[in-house]
């Protein structure tokens, strides 16, 4: 990864939520991401992305699935009212 863009892709990948996103800095969970010279740097300390275990302590996004339906409102106009 070369960019903040790509760790910010990489995460929404592995189902990790990102609170912020400001260009030059990343907000997950409550650290902060950012990055110099190719070097990242979480909460101002330098981190090495070689391994993945370094995102292993953030929570992922839930999604809810029960809820979604597959039907559609269905709307009356105007012009289905019966006038007299």
């Amino acid at each position: 990864m070369n960019s903040l863009a790509e760790l910010r892709d990489f995460l929404s990948t592995k189902e990790i939520q990102i609170k912020e996103f400001g260009g030059w800095y990343l907000k997950v969970g409550k650290d902060t991401w950012t990055m110099l010279d190719g070097v990242y740097y979480r909460n101002n300390l330098p981190q090495s992305l070689k391994d993945k275990t370094v995102f292993d302590s953030y929570t992922k996004v839930k999604q809810n699935v029960e809820h979604q339906s597959n039907e559609t409102r269905k709307w009356r106009g105007i012009s289905s009212r019966n006038y007299k």
